[in-house]
């Protein structure tokens, strides 16, 4: 089955990555992230509210958009960044 394929093919993906990126790099990483607004309260802001997802590639399309895009759209948000879900 294809899911097998896909599971198969992504744990190989996460053994490579395990390999190339140090626990304690990633440790790092997580401390540095600025954590994320309240989904529920972004949506009751005053003025646009807009739930999106940007996707950077199409399992058969391929890659949509350069991530840069991605990039450009986050600095317009000024410093708010996304907000995150709780589900």
């Amino acid at each position: 089955m294809i899911l097998d394929e896909i599971c198969a093919h992504k744990r190989t993906e996460v053994e490579t990555s395990k390999k190339s990126v140090p626990l304690s790099a990633l440790k790092q990483r997580i401390a540095e992230i600025s954590p994320a607004r309240d989904f529920r309260a972004a949506l009751r802001t005053p003025g646009i509210s807009l739930i999106a997802e940007v996707k950077k590639a199409s399992p058969s399309k391929g890659v949509l958009r350069a991530i840069s895009i991605l990039w450009t759209w986050a600095d317009s948000t000024n410093g708010q960044g996304p907000a995150q879900s709780p589900f």
